[in-house]
This record gives C-alpha cells, sequence and structure tokens, in this order.
C-alpha cells in the first residue's frame, strides 16, 4: 500500500489496527494444506480385542493342561493322545509328549510373552494391503485404551509375527531344536490377525481435519499494535498491512456505494 511502509523499511510511525481484520489465506495455500491432508492422514486399525484375548487364552490353556499332563502318572503315548484330544484344531502329532522339568514346556515363559507382546499392537493379515500414506505413523484404536499410534513398521502382519515368534524362540538354550520347532509350528498356527483397516474411519477423520482449516492465517484486534515505530518492517508485518490495506478499501468503496445509493 503506498501509505503503509513495505518490506525493509524502517516504519517512521507506530501503525495501530482502527479495527478486527483477518489475515487471510490465498487459495493455494488453503490447496496446499488440503493436499497435506489428504496425504499425511494416517490410517485407522481397527483393534479386535476379542481376538487377542481368545488367542492369549488359548495357549495359557495349552501349556496348562500339558503341564498337568507332564505331571501325571500316566505313559508318554497317551499323554500325547490326550492333549491331543483336547485340542483337535491343532495337528500335534509331532509334537513330542509333555514332561516334566524340561523339553518344550520349558519354552512356556518364552512364548506366552512373546504372544503377548504381539498382540498388545495387534496383527494385520498382509502388509502388502495396509493402505498408503506419507504419514509414517498408523493409528491403531483399541477399545477401552483409545488410539495408539504406532510407526509403520511396528505393524506385523501374520507372516512378520511368525517370523518374531521364530527367532524368541531360536534364543533360549537348552532345548532341542526339534522340539523347539515343533512348538513353534504349533503357536504360530494359532496366531490370527486382529487387526483391520476402518476406511470409513479414516475417510471421516480426513473429513473432520479438513473442514477444521481456517481461511485465515490469523486474526488482528482493534487496537493490536502491527508495527512498532522504528521497526524494520517484515514480510509478516507486510501482509498483515495489505490485509488491513484491503478490507481498508473495501469499505471506502462500500460507503460509497451506500452514500450514491441514499434518496435525494
Amino acid at each position: 500500500p503506498p501509505d503503509f511502509p513495505r518490506v525493509g523499511d524502517i516504519a517512521t510511525a507506530e501503525i495501530i489496527a482502527p479495527f478486527d481484520f483477518p489475515v487471510l489465506k490465498s487459495l493455494d495455500e488453503i490447496r496446499a494444506e488440503e493436499d497435506e491432508i489428504r496425504r499425511e492422514t494416517p490410517p485407522i486399525l481397527g483393534y479386535d480385542r476379542v481376538i487377542a484375548d481368545s488367542i492369549q487364552r488359548t495357549l495359557g490353556n495349552f501349556f496348562n493342561r500339558a503341564e498337568r499332563l507332564a505331571a501325571s502318572p500316566m505313559s508318554p503315548s497317551l499323554r500325547q493322545e490326550r492333549l491331543a484330544q483336547e485340542f483337535p484344531w491343532w495337528d500335534l502329532d509331532t509334537l513330542t509328549p509333555p514332561r516334566p522339568g524340561g523339553g518344550w514346556l520349558a519354552l512356556r515363559f518364552t512364548a506366552e510373552d512373546a504372544v503377548r507382546r504381539l498382540y498388545t499392537t495387534g496383527v494385520f493379515p498382509d502388509s502388502r494391503f495396509l493402505p498408503s500414506s506419507e504419514s509414517p505413523f498408523v493409528m491403531v484404536d483399541r477399545p477401552g485404551v483409545g488410539e495408539m499410534p504406532l510407526k509403520r513398521d511396528q505393524i506385523l502382519d501374520r507372516t512378520a509375527a511368525r517370523t518374531r515368534i521364530d527367532v524368541e524362540l531360536s534364543e533360549i538354550p537348552g532345548v532341542e531344536d526339534s522340539e523347539r520347532h515343533r512348538l513353534i509350528a504349533v503357536i504360530t498356527s494359532l496366531l490370527t490377525p486382529n487387526l483391520v483397516y476402518e476406511h470409513e474411519i479414516t475417510e471421516q477423520r480426513r473429513q473432520v481435519l479438513l473442514d477444521e482449516i481456517h481461511p485465515y492465517k490469523v486474526r488482528i484486534y482493534r487496537g493490536e499494535r502491527i508495527v512498532a515505530k522504528n521497526e524494520r518492517v517484515t514480510p509478516a508485518h507486510a501482509e498483515r498491512l495489505r490485509a488491513l490495506a484491503q478490507l481498508r478499501a473495501e469499505r471506502r468503496d462500500s460507503a460509497s456505494v451506500a452514500g450514491y445509493l441514499l434518496p435525494i
């Protein structure tokens, strides 16, 4: 504006806002914000607590029953038969009979802890179908807990979960590899995905963020100092001065039109 100092000038007088006015964003700035939200809104995954609890409960029941059978006086073959009868959905034919003081039962604590930690964040069916986003995060919505932000590489699919179980149980010494691998096969067959992509909820979240975009950068209130005397004018000052000049001109034009329309 011709009557306002420009960027780099030294203000010769203090400039005070004579009325409230907004510093509006340009259309390009608003579109850039919209594009950023569309790109970076993280996908939301629903967390099925029933599946997570069921998996851990089933594994605990399996080990409890195996330990009771291991402590019983029945023959090894009968122990194996009874265990297979109580868990018919598993292929336990290759698993050696449970025995006290060793064997695959020695892996119980590590196995249960590994599965518990897996289901703290959840298991996704296939990471190839995890929706793309420029956001490095994924939101896991856990009922009763709330949303938990996780990095994308923290979301394990079924294949990655099986690999983690294999690695963690392989680090425990004192168990024959054959028994270890048979138990790992049993446990990994139990792993069930409990995370699902919530497309509709993700889109609703994106729309909420889009609706929250303000058309203005900042609001200046009457009596607020825009530039101090002897202050060097910055681009931010100049932007506010342009907004003030534009609104002042609009008010002046409106007043002129109103005066022109007044009856004589």
